[in-house]
């Protein structure tokens, strides 16, 4: 009689690589990828050696710049294609091989992929013979939505709007307040117009936008009606919205006053 005991075989032998987690950011936005290192052997903690190829959509995203995990690696850019070739001293697996920076240009999703890596713990794995890392999750997708929208307080709209879009919010109490809007695009001011039913649009937007409102409470008119002797005095022509208005009664000798007042 022979004992034989079956164990899962390992998904992978050896070094691989991870793309970061997927991510939602907004046009005009910084998008960071990160590129893992792991190892299949736990007793293994450092590598030292890498050649990373990645590819990513060109009509989404502008590449700004890779920081890799020596000072002196080779990183080369050209036509949606990143590598990124280094060698120095050990490094902790916690440390990413490669962060690559991009700014969102484009709505929708975006892949950046990891088409071929090679990391070792010796001078090898920059050569032709250094082993291929798996590729454990070789893909972050970045979703990219419109530009972000900030709105300050008595006013309301969507939080985004896509590229080249107008962009439509309201005053939420423009029964109550004269509004005076200033707003940026880009960081640069721009018009918001008025629609003249308490909602404004910025046309053509090409950047962030941040709009803010200066409130200011209206005033109404004051009329006084009565019969009888008395007079109404010290008083305001104008009373201004949530704030308290104060008049005199002078009375008159012999008479009972009813007081009333509508708004």
């Amino acid at each position: 009689a022979v004992d034989v005991t079956a164990a899962e075989a390992p998904a992978f032998t050896g070094y691989a690589v991870s793309a970061s987690e997927d991510k939602t950011v907004a046009v005009g936005e910084n998008a960071e990828v990160k590129v893992a290192v792991s190892n299949s052997d736990s007793t293994v903690t450092a590598y030292n050696a890498y050649d990373l190829t990645m590819t990513y959509d060109t009509d989404k995203l502008t590449y700004v710049s890779c920081t890799a995990a020596d000072e002196n690696a080779v990183v080369k850019e050209d036509a949606g294609t990143i590598r990124v070739i280094g060698f120095g001293d050990d490094k902790n697996l916690d440390t990413p091989a490669a962060t690559l920076n991009f700014t969102a240009k484009g709505t929708g999703e975006a892949e950046v992929k990891i088409t071929s890596a090679k990391v070792d713990i010796g001078s090898q794995a920059v050569g032709s013979d250094a082993p291929a890392a798996f590729l454990l999750d070789d893909t972050t997708v970045i979703k990219v939505t419109g530009y972000t929208v900030t709105l300050g307080e008595g006013l309301s709209g969507e939080s985004t709007v896509a590229p080249g879009a107008d962009y439509t919010f309201t005053a939420t109490d423009a029964g109550n307040y004269d509004y005076v809007i200033s707003a940026t695009m880009g960081g640069e001011t721009t018009t918001a117009n008025d629609n003249g039913n308490g909602t404004y649009t910025i046309p053509g937007v090409t950047g962030n936008l941040v709009i803010n409102a200066a409130m200011t409470p209206k005033s109404y008119n004051v009329t006084v009606e009565g019969t009888g002797a008395g007079d109404v005095s010290e008083k305001a022509e104008k009373a201004t919205y949530k704030t308290d208005y104060t008049f005199k009664l002078t009375k008159a000798d012999g008479c009972n006053y009813t007081v009333t007042v509508t708004a």
